[in-house]
């Protein structure tokens, strides 16, 4: 593990000298960052979070990642993922009646009046339903044992709050406590799983909003965005024109070298889907920037106190 980590903290260091991505939980340093051996170039990409440094690398086609805690030896190995791509005359994930009733149940929910009220009970009741649509080894549990076992777990203080008091919820929601955690993801999943997120709206109320970014996890979303639909529960599924596309095999995907789950090479979808050639748009090679003084301190900000002083050590 020693050798690993010396490894990594030369990594870390060279990192700390580019320009992250300053997203709302996490610092990214997506790359790709090419590793070149012989006819083959490996992409990587890197988040700090709340002090530890997780790689992501992929070979082909599977995605390994480590983890390492800055400033000591520890590094954790996690199982990679493997890759996948709609080939040609594949059918759907889900069946295409299927499919159209969640639209016209998604349209549905869009015009349901929203809460006037949130809780914490509330919430989890949500959260229930949505797991109950795919989970059916929860189904035996309450709504917070659910919640227990199937979501991220960094809830920010969300299960400390009473169950039905509905000013100690907005109270703690909007005091944004829970920053840097990630109490609505109800599935984890990499980078994110699924969320589900209360929205309040000063003129209207409560709502819920559902997204999904693992585009493994979409099929899942979409049978609970079904769930939540008929139990007239008022949310917007973020994106979910996108997802139901996944699941009618009309998906976008990135085209090159495999950098993400949503990747194929280019004659692997010339030979498999030629009709979709014509369709390629192109995008910029990405460039490298030198980190900037403000998102240094940002940086800081989530490392150890022994890192301050010496941060590329």
């Amino acid at each position: 593990m020693k050798k690993t980590a010396a490894i990594i903290k030369k990594v870390f260091k060279l990192l700390l000298q580019t320009e992250p991505i300053q997203d709302k939980y996490d610092i990214i340093w997506p790359g790709p960052y090419f590793i070149p051996q012989p006819r083959h170039w490996y992409p990587s990409s890197f988040t700090l979070y709340a002090g530890r440094l997780y790689c992501q690398l992929m070979i082909e086609g599977t995605d390994y990642n480590l983890s390492w805690q800055v400033g000591n030896d520890e590094v954790k190995f996690e199982q990679g993922w493997g890759h996948y791509t709609w080939k040609k005359g594949m059918k759907s994930i889900l069946p295409v009646r299927k499919i159209s009733h969640i639209e016209k149940m998604l349209e549905k929910s869009r015009k349901l009046p929203y809460l006037k009220k949130m809780t914490l009970s509330m919430y989890l009741d949500t959260a229930a339903t949505a797991y109950n649509a795919v989970f059916k080894e929860l189904h035996p549990f309450s709504p917070l044992e659910k919640y227990q076992k199937r979501a991220d777990g960094r809830h920010g203080g969300l299960l400390d709050l009473a169950q039905n008091d509905p000013a100690a919820f907005e109270k703690w929601y909007h005091g944004k406590q829970w920053s840097g955690c990630h109490p609505w993801e109800i599935v984890p999943g990499l980078p994110l799983g699924i969320m589900l997120a209360p929205h309040y709206n000063r003129e209207k109320g409560w709502n819920y909003i559902l997204w999904v970014d693992s585009l493994g996890w979409r099929p899942t979303a979409a049978l609970m965005a079904l769930a939540l639909a008929e139990k007239n529960i008022p949310f917007e599924f973020q994106n979910s024109e996108e997802v139901l596309n996944t699941l009618k095999g009309m998906d976008d995907v990135d085209v090159g070298p495999i950098i993400s789950l949503a990747a194929i090479r280019f004659e692997e979808l010339k030979e498999s889907r030629p009709d979709s050639i014509k369709f390629i748009q192109w995008e910029p090679i990405p460039q490298i920037t030198a980190i900037s003084s403000k998102q240094k301190k940002q940086v800081l900000a989530v490392l150890p106190a022994s890192h301050h002083q010496h941060p590329a050590s």
